[in-house]
This record gives C-alpha cells, structure tokens and sequence, in this order.
C-alpha cells in the first residue's frame, strides 16, 4: 500500500499562530540556547517562526541579537503513513530551505 502521509508545508493559519505565539513569548524565548525539531517540513518551520524569528533573539545581556543551536531528530517526526513518513523532504532539500543552523 502506498504511504499516505506528506511532508506537508505549514499553513498560513500555522504560520499565523507561529508568529503570533513568538511575540507571545517573547521574553520567555530570552537566553534560549537549543531548538529541538522533528525533521518535517511545518515542524522546521513552526521552530524557525517561533524561536529562531529572522531577526534572532534578543539578547537579555545587552549587545547583537543572537540565533541558538538547532537540532533536528529524525526520532521526533510522526509516524502515521503505511510508509512511516517515507515521502518527507530529502536532507539536502530541507538545508536548502531552513536556516543554516539546523543539523
């Protein structure tokens, strides 16, 4: 049987409550060192929105604002296909698309 789960993109609702949810929390995000993501194309990007914004994170110390190690966990992403997942986004194609930080 065919998988039957994408590597779906995050929608503009998703994306919404992602920047909402950062301006949020904002001051929760302070001094933030590590991001911890699923591989999946909407879980990359909710992360980058909400604690990775493109300005950085404001540094509660004074000084440039700051971007914290990410770390992307092939174990984190669902598992729901037939195929657990097997049509999501190839390793190289997901560097292409998010920030440089992301391993």
């Amino acid at each position: 049987k065919e998988d039957d789960v994408l590597d779906a993109k995050l929608t503009k609702l998703g994306k919404n409550q992602a920047m909402n949810g950062q301006s949020q929390y904002e001051n929760y995000l302070q001094g933030l060192q590590l991001v911890v993501s699923s591989p999946l194309s909407r879980a990359l990007k909710t992360a980058d929105l909400i604690a990775c914004p493109s300005n950085g994170i404001r540094n509660i110390h004074g000084g440039e604002n700051y971007f914290p190690a990410r770390l992307c966990v092939e174990q984190f992403r669902e598992i729901n296909g037939w195929l657990l997942n097997a049509q999501r986004r190839q390793r190289q194609e997901l560097q292409n698309l998010f920030h440089d930080s992301w391993k």
